[in-house]
């Protein structure tokens, strides 16, 4: 993985944390572009860049499924670009975190397309987006500046189909 400036990453972290505890004013919510779509797989995905775009990208399984969500917002409204898939709907039983991050690398692929490179991208996840964030980390770090993990299985084994992550 690439190693960003501890300052960039320090800040990356202290944004997304803060984020949980701030609201957003009303008259921000509208200032950025949005696009969603269907990846070739079948899975829904959206982009939002904000017209102070600050060129970091925070990339989120799980952003799709609730783009209007406070953190989300908020985010956008301090210039952070974001993008992310829903979940398929065969999860838990069908999990299969290669496909995850395959959809996942598929929408950086067209926000570049449109958008450009960002200067940083992080991979941010929760729960079962905490693993995929780590997998982004660990298997396609060329992709990523940073992943945040945050309320990953702790102590528990990994979900059905990990290994497929592996040995892909």
């Amino acid at each position: 993985m690439k190693n960003p400036s501890t300052s960039g990453s320090v800040a990356a972290v202290a944004v997304l944390g803060v984020s949980l505890l701030c609201g957003l004013p009303a008259e921000a919510q509208d200032r950025f572009s949005n696009e969603r779509g269907v990846l070739p797989r079948g899975t829904t995905y959206q982009i939002r860049v904000p017209e102070n775009w600050n060129h970091v990208l925070i990339n989120d399984l799980d952003f799709a499924a609730d783009p209007d969500s406070p953190k989300y917002l908020y985010w956008l409204s301090k210039g952070y670009a974001v993008s992310g898939t829903a979940r398929r709907s065969e999860q838990p039983l069908g999990y299969d975190p290669a496909k995850e991050i395959d959809d996942l690398v598929t929408v950086l692929d067209v926000f570049e397309a449109k958008h450009g490179k960002p200067n940083r991208t992080i991979q941010y996840g929760s729960s079962g987006g905490g693993y995929d964030a780590l997998m982004m980390a660990e298997y396609r770090a060329g992709r990523i500046d940073g992943a945040v993990a945050e309320q990953f299985w702790q102590l528990a084994p990994p979900p059905p189909g990990w290994e497929r992550m592996r040995d892909s």
